[in-house]
């Protein structure tokens, strides 16, 4: 009798200081979680900020080539003009 007592007082024990790693690893675990969380938060602003900047970089570069295009596309239709006259 007294030996089952001391063995199941020992598996108490046991799980008992199972129990208090697994708590001390999930109070780690929560503490990165934690410094995560804060890091996302303060790169959030910083993401918008550079998408906010990638998609006005985009406009330019658009912008940029429709000019491109439309001076290109002046320039041969007034050389054809001029070349059609015989100025050219």
């Amino acid at each position: 009798m007294q030996d089952d007592v001391l063995r199941r007082l020992a598996r108490l024990e046991e799980s008992d200081d199972k129990m208090r790693e697994a708590l001390q690893q999930l109070i780690v675990s929560t503490a990165r979680l934690n410094e995560i969380v804060e890091q996302h938060n303060y790169l959030i602003p910083t993401v918008r900020r550079l998408e906010t900047q990638a998609m006005n970089n985009s406009l330019v570069v658009s912008a940029v080539k429709w000019a491109a295009v439309t001076f290109l596309g002046s320039a041969i239709t007034i050389t054809m003009g001029l070349f059609m006259k015989g100025l050219l």
